[in-house]
Formats: structure tokens, C-alpha cells, sequence
């Protein structure tokens, strides 16, 4: 069995270790950064409205949604 320690970063922290290890300006660590923030909000509302959807069609059947 393989075991991986990860270690848990703040952005900030984040943000100073991929400067770091990639020699990217802060503009090209800030985008990235931004990047994967808006593409977690995008999950987070596809996920809401997939979740809303079902609660609306199970109302409109008469059931229970299953959780």
C-alpha cells in the first residue's frame, strides 16, 4: 500500500511555492491561481443547478427527492 503525505497551504503559501519551483512571474502565478478558483466555482454552480433540477422534476412527480 502506498501512502502520500500532503502537505496543506494556504494560496498565499501556494502562490510563493509555484514562483518557486517554476520560475513564474507572479502575473503567471496569479492567472493560474485564478484559473483554478473559476473553474471551482463553475463545479460548485453546475453541481446547484444539476441538484436543483432534480429537486424541481421530484416536486412536480410528487416525491421525495433521494438525497
Amino acid at each position: 500500500m502506498e501512502v502520500h503525505l500532503v502537505k496543506v497551504m494556504t494560496l498565499q503559501e501556494a502562490y510563493v511555492q509555484l514562483a518557486k519551483e517554476f520560475d513564474f512571474t507572479p502575473q503567471q502565478v496569479e492567472y493560474r491561481l485564478t484559473r483554478i478558483q473559476q473553474g471551482t466555482a463553475l463545479k460548485i454552480k453546475r453541481e446547484m443547478a444539476r441538484r436543483l433540477m432534480t429537486l424541481m422534476k421530484s416536486s412536480e412527480d410528487g416525491k421525495r427527492p433521494s438525497p
